[in-house]
């Protein structure tokens, strides 16, 4: 029998990266630890990465369109799954995607049928 190397779980906080560098950061002794309560020196390692890695927002942005919504969406995806069913060749780029409203679907493949549609 080969002896199974088991850990035990452990309750760990922050990201790795941290705790590879401060490896009492990611270690809660007990659950009355004040857990946000740690040295200066390591808020300055954070403050330092955050001032160096900064998150530039794009003075650019795409506009959405104001008249479309998500309602618009579902209805539009409706449609796809009622043109699948009905085998609409105007839909074809959309075939590999998932049926979402398969009732619809179904619904369409019923007229399709009931009108003996090819």
């Amino acid at each position: 029998n080969a002896e199974l190397n088991i850990k035990k779980p452990t309750i760990k906080r922050g990201c790795s990266e941290f705790s590879e560098k401060f490896p009492d950061y990611g270690i809660i002794k007990n659950e009355h630890d004040d857990i946000n309560n740690f040295p200066n020196s390591w808020k300055l390692v954070e403050s330092e990465f955050d001032q160096n890695n900064q998150i530039i927002s794009r003075l650019i942005t795409n506009p959405s369109l104001p008249e479309f919504c998500l309602s618009d969406f579902f209805i539009i995806q409706k449609w796809v799954d009622y043109a699948k069913g009905l085998g609409d060749k105007t839909v074809q780029v959309f075939m590999d995607r998932p049926i979402i409203y398969s009732e619809t679907y179904q619904s369409a493949k019923e007229r399709k049928r009931k009108y003996n549609r090819p």
